[in-house]
């Protein structure tokens, strides 16, 4: 489940990414959908206390075991509310998000209500029907502080008690969860301006390559690979849906499915093309024809386990797409799911010399 304040650029992918590359080149950003609230930081903003409030557990659908929760956030120019759910089997990782649209920022921020001492309420009313609501009190037990060079940062741990419930809209199902006291997937995070203290440098990972096959907008979804650098290189891919409609106008649902053990992409700079594959759960073919190659700067000092690589990516963006078997989804919850023809595509390749 997504948490807001946190980065997300397709929640499986990001811990796969987060390399030489994308820190030489400056790419961290918030990867929030596009009809989330984001304001801008100001000076005012920062000031103000952030809170982040989250609550999870378990919940049976479909014979399956589902994780089930909810992320609520308040102040720092990002409020908003999110329910999720997610299944995990055989590698194999399938999640679904319920996020309030942007005009419910406002709304949200005021369903969070937070203490000096930590005790918390979250209140949806029916606002979000007939999709979502909540009524939660946060009692907290104990807390740690957060390492700050300046400002300040708690975080608590406690009780919890009230109901969360969800109406998916996908295969009749509806689930819900009753909290009547302790509850380990229950925290709140207060900041108050926290700056977290200068870190020594650290060994920057190597990054893999990358493909995506995706349309606009993204409601028809993306689909795409990663390379996992590791003693054993390997491929996984996803297959992404964005701000799909819900019951409520308030509400949007995300939609993705992660598969590991995929194909690597197949280069053919003869024809300027690239093939592409899905892999189990994630079917689909396509081949990529590519114009135009950009070769940024390398990096001369990435790291794959102990050993030291200096790394050299290549762009190749795709100037059409002819795809020979539709790109799908097979999952639990929203069944096949195809998308539609993507006229974006890309493809990033990678390769490390040892140091």
């Amino acid at each position: 489940m997504r948490h807001y304040g946190k980065l997300r650029y397709s929640r499986h992918w990001l811990p796969r990414t987060l390399g030489a590359a994308a820190l030489a080149a400056g790419l961290l950003t918030a990867g929030w959908p596009a009809d989330t609230a984001l304001a801008a930081a100001s000076p005012t903003a920062a000031a103000s206390p952030t809170y982040v409030f989250t609550a999870s557990t378990t919940v049976k659908a479909l014979g399956r075991t589902w994780s089930f929760g909810l992320s609520v956030n308040k102040g720092g120019g990002i409020d908003g509310i999110v329910a999720g759910l997610d299944t995990f089997s055989k590698g194999v990782i399938e999640s679904h998000e319920w996020g309030g649209t942007a005009a419910f920022a406002p709304t949200a921020a005021k369903d969070l209500t937070v203490s000096s001492s930590g005790h918390a309420t979250v209140k949806t009313g029916s606002a979000l029907s007939p999709v979502l609501s909540a009524t939660l009190a946060f009692t907290p037990t104990r807390h740690t502080r957060e390492a700050c060079a300046k400002g300040s940062g708690t975080t608590y741990f406690g009780k919890l008690t009230g109901t969360i419930s969800l109406t998916t809209g996908l295969r009749g199902v509806k689930v819900s969860a009753r909290f009547n006291g302790n509850a380990p997937g229950a925290s709140l995070v207060v900041s108050n301006s926290c700056v977290p203290p200068t870190t020594p440098p650290t060994k920057i990972p190597c990054t893999g390559g990358f493909w995506s096959v995706s349309a606009v907008p993204l409601t028809t979804g993306s689909v795409g690979g990663i390379q996992s650098l590791t003693a054993s290189p390997a491929w996984s891919d996803s297959f992404i849906r964005e701000n799909v409609r819900t019951a409520s106008k308030w509400v949007t649902r995300t939609d993705d499915l992660f598969v590991p053990g995929g194909t690597a992409p197949k280069l053919n700079k003869k024809t300027r093309t690239v093939a592409v594959t899905g892999t189990g759960l994630i079917t689909g073919a396509a081949v990529i024809t590519y114009g135009s190659t950009f070769t940024p700067a390398p990096v001369s000092s990435c790291y794959v386990g102990g050993k030291r690589y200096s790394e050299k990516s290549v762009f190749y963006t795709g100037t059409s797409v002819a795809v020979s078997r539709p790109f799908e989804a097979h999952t639990v919850l929203t069944g096949t799911q195809t998308m539609a023809t993507g006229p974006y595509a890309e493809y990033i390749a990678v390769s490390l010399t040892a140091r």
